[in-house]
């Protein structure tokens, strides 16, 4: 319902702007404001939507012990996996984090759902794909990046996996909402299957 609202609101925002903006005269500086923000919102907008989708059905439909059982148990390449993730869930820096707090709540550590929270914005498809365009087709550049990217998320979940207590990363409300999202899944499969 609150995705419907907020198109709702920013379609109204948008035919309010073109009301307004034959009778009022705004400076350049403004004008070029209000323009460039309305642009980043209206095109962040559909990978917010599909985040928070995605995050949806991670939460509501996968269970967290089949996920959790087909990672591998090794934290190099557990962190491996879930960074690549990020190829099947094409959403961005802004649609990725709803899906990775999801992520969290379904069982997986903080340095684990960092690595996918770093990795998934580039190893997408469209990133890939914008990336290999925008540089004449060079396929160096996409390796370069990939590689970068995979290095960099697997280096910063490496550091915070060495804490011993992960939680301390979580604020107490996250941990307390996780702890509740997994009782309710828990006892929604003991419901489904006695």
């Amino acid at each position: 319902m609150q995705p419907i609202i907020l198109v709702l609101v920013t379609t109204l925002l948008l035919i309010a702007s073109d009301q307004l903006r034959g009778s009022l005269i705004l400076p350049n500086i403004i004008q070029d404001f209000v323009t460039l923000a309305m642009s980043i919102f209206v095109e962040a907008l559909p990978f917010i939507v599909l985040g928070a989708f995605l995050a949806t059905i991670v939460n509501n439909y996968v269970p967290a012990e089949k996920m959790l059982a087909v990672l591998p148990k090794k934290g190099v390449f557990r962190r491996g996996m879930i960074s690549s993730l990020g190829f099947f869930m094409p959403v961005c820096e802004c649609g990725n984090v709803p899906l990775s707090r999801s992520l969290v709540m379904q069982g997986l550590k903080p340095s684990e759902a960092i690595a996918f929270l770093l990795a998934a914005p580039v190893l997408n498809p469209v990133t890939i794909w914008s990336t290999w365009a925008a540089f004449g087709f060079d396929p160096a550049i996409v390796y370069s990046r990939v590689i970068a990217t995979v290095l960099i998320a697997w280096t910063i979940s490496y550091v915070i996996s060495l804490k011993k207590n992960e939680q301390e990363f979580l604020t107490d409300s996250f941990t307390k909402t996780c702890a509740v999202h997994r009782k309710k899944k828990h006892q929604v499969s003991q419901l489904l299957c006695p």
